[in-house]
């Protein structure tokens, strides 16, 4: 994980939302571990936040999250430990909602939580990482490569270097800021009909457990 942020430009017009295994009552150092190796900010996911280019987000504990119409959806986590799969809920809300632009990166870890996630990705036109056997822990990359959908699998710097490339050659779309108010005083309020789905374009959700 440190090795990819810090091979990663501050500006590809990316935001990356960071999902980490996490037991509900262990608070997330990842913030303070990532923000020394990037320029772009690093910030807990809260509800109803707009998603921005060139931002880190880092899923909080004994959480679920989402994203719709570019707002960051934060709910409490109500699945027992075995049930609980946080990337495979986020990267499936992804693929519904951004489809070709939307991109996966699977690094070390247990479990086969993502797997599913990438099938939606693909499904849906999307793109995808795996890291290769340097991961430390190789369950949960080897899990997503074995559903043959995976586009590129790789070290973690080699991603960072490929995704960089992506956003030099403008192959994936820039992230809009949010629509500015409609007169001044008032505020833009997320709508949040139907299912937790989306993500904003050129959004990258990485799973790994360090």
């Amino acid at each position: 994980m440190m090795k990819l942020f810090s091979g990663l430009s501050s500006n590809t017009g990316m935001a990356f939302v960071v999902i980490q295994h996490l037991r509900a009552d262990k608070e997330s150092l990842l913030p303070l571990i990532l923000a020394p190796m990037t320029k772009m900010p690093v910030r807990p996911a809260t509800d109803g936040q707009w998603v921005m280019p060139n931002t880190v987000y880092v899923l909080t504990p004994n959480t679920r999250l989402t994203l719709r119409k570019g707002v960051l959806l934060v709910k409490p986590r109500t699945e027992h430990r075995g049930d609980h799969k946080p990337f495979d809920r986020f990267l499936i809300s992804l693929a519904q909602d951004k489809a070709e632009v939307a991109i996966g990166v699977v690094l070390s870890g247990y479990d086969g939580d993502g797997a599913e996630g990438f099938i939606k990705i693909k499904q849906r036109g999307g793109m995808t990482f795996a890291q290769n056997d340097t991961a430390l822990i190789k369950s949960m990359p080897h899990e997503a490569i074995a559903t043959g959908c995976v586009d590129f699998i790789l070290s973690p710097e080699k991603i960072a270097l490929r995704l960089s490339h992506l956003s030099k050659q403008r192959l994936v779309k820039r992230i809009s800021a949010p629509p500015p108010p409609t007169r001044p005083g008032s505020r833009v309020k997320a709508h949040r009909h139907g299912p937790e789905t989306g993500l904003p374009p050129s959004l990258n959700a990485l799973k790994a457990r360090l």
